[in-house]
């Protein structure tokens, strides 16, 4: 092992964490691996950031009652059931209804056009991110795939919600050049 210092991280980094070794672990930080001494890591201690106002995504929310002749989100692109749900996806959303009830459990957010009730859309920095909702509850990590463009995301930075929608969450994805490309807003039955 070298001495040469690849990068200083800023405060509150999420690291990969590869090999808990003493003084030193081995980690994985914006793709690149190397080492951090482990007096500076700390386990990140996720806390419930997301309240009732975090279910609305742009003007629609977990619940609604949608009827996508009425939805005016321009040209329906593609109709269709996944998960027992009815999905309906338009160029800048998709947006899943659950059966009989015709409410929403889902919104995939494609395009800068929605963002989040705090200002996070596609095309913004990982950081903000977390600078608008804290550390995570949830992290996971993808390998990229080059040549098929839905798992480009490299990272999935998840939020829970408590209360009334404790079974769903806001998951946030992440491509190598640390930037959302996507964002999932969903409530699990």
């Amino acid at each position: 092992m070298s001495n040469n210092i690849i990068s200083c991280l800023p405060r509150h980094s999420l690291l990969r964490i590869t090999d808990d070794g003493q003084p030193w672990a081995e980690a994985v930080w914006n793709g690149q691996k190397g080492y951090i001494a482990t007096e500076y890591l700390t386990p990140a201690e996720a806390e419930p950031l997301l309240n009732d106002e975090d279910i609305n995504f742009g003007e629609w929310k977990l619940d609604d009652v949608f009827a996508p002749e009425n939805a005016k989100l321009g040209k329906l692109l593609k109709e269709g059931k996944e998960h027992g749900d009815y999905v309906y996806e338009y160029k800048d959303v998709k947006i899943s209804v659950k059966r009989g009830k015709h409410t929403i459990t889902a919104m995939e957010g494609k395009t800068p056009v929605f963002a989040t009730m705090r200002g996070v859309s596609t095309g913004d920095e990982a950081a903000r991110v977390i600078g608008q909702y804290g550390m995570p509850n949830r992290v996971v990590y993808f390998t990229p795939d080059k040549d098929d463009e839905s798992l480009k995301q490299t990272m999935m930075l998840g939020y829970d919600f408590e209360g009334d929608y404790d079974d769903g969450g806001l998951d946030f994805y992440i491509d190598a050049n640390d930037v959302v490309t996507k964002i999932v807003l969903r409530k699990d039955d």
